[in-house]
C-alpha cells in the first residue's frame, strides 16, 4: 500500500518526496474520475472479428484463415469489454499493431481502465501512443473520442507516456 502525502509529511520525509506523493495522489484521483467517464461513454459495443487472440496470431502467423480466426475468437469469450481481464490486456499489447478499428473500439476502454487503475505508475504505454496516433480510432463516437482526449490530456499533464 502506498503511503499518503500526509503520512509522509508526519514521518519527516523530504519535502520533494512529499510533493511527489501528493502529485501522484492527485493524478490517481483524476484517473478514478476518468474511469467513470470511460464506463459511461463506451456502451453497447459489439464483439469484434479481430479479438485479442486473433491479433496475437496475426503477429505470430501473419496469415490467418477465416476458419483459424473463428477458432481463435472462441478463446476470447468476452461479449462486453468490461469482461476483458487486466491479464489479457497486459499480455496482448500487440493489439495496437494488429487490431482493427472495430476491435479497438471494443478493447480500448479495457486497456484505458487497466492503465488508469495503476496511474500514474502503469508500465505499458502502447495505449497512450495509440490514443495519440489515432490510426485505429475512426470507429469511435464523438463521446468516446472526447474520453480519449481526456485520457491523453491526463497523461500529458502528469508526464506519463
Amino acid at each position: 500500500m502506498r503511503i499518503t502525502s500526509a503520512e509522509a509529511r508526519l514521518r519527516g520525509y523530504d519535502p520533494a518526496e512529499v510533493a511527489r506523493i501528493k502529485l501522484a495522489e492527485e493524478a490517481n484521483r483524476e484517473a478514478a474520475e476518468l474511469i467513470l467517464l470511460i464506463d459511461q461513454a463506451f456502451v453497447s459495443i459489439p464483439k469484434p472479428r479481430i479479438t485479442l487472440r486473433v491479433a496475437h496470431a496475426l503477429d505470430d502467423e501473419w496469415i490467418v484463415s477465416d476458419e483459424r480466426m473463428a477458432e481463435l475468437a472462441k478463446q476470447d469469450p468476452e461479449m462486453d469489454w468490461r469482461e476483458v481481464s487486466e491479464e489479457k490486456t497486459s499480455r496482448c499489447q500487440v493489439y495496437f499493431s494488429f487490431g482493427d478499428s472495430p476491435g479497438m473500439r471494443f478493447y480500448l476502454p479495457a486497456f484505458l481502465i487497466h492503465f488508469l487503475r495503476e496511474f500514474p505508475d502503469y508500465g505499458h504505454d502502447e495505449v497512450y501512443r495509440a490514443c495519440v496516433d489515432r490510426t485505429l480510432l475512426d470507429a469511435l463516437t464523438e463521446d468516446e473520442l472526447a474520453v480519449v482526449d481526456k485520457f491523453v490530456a491526463i497523461c500529458q499533464k502528469y508526464d506519463v507516456k
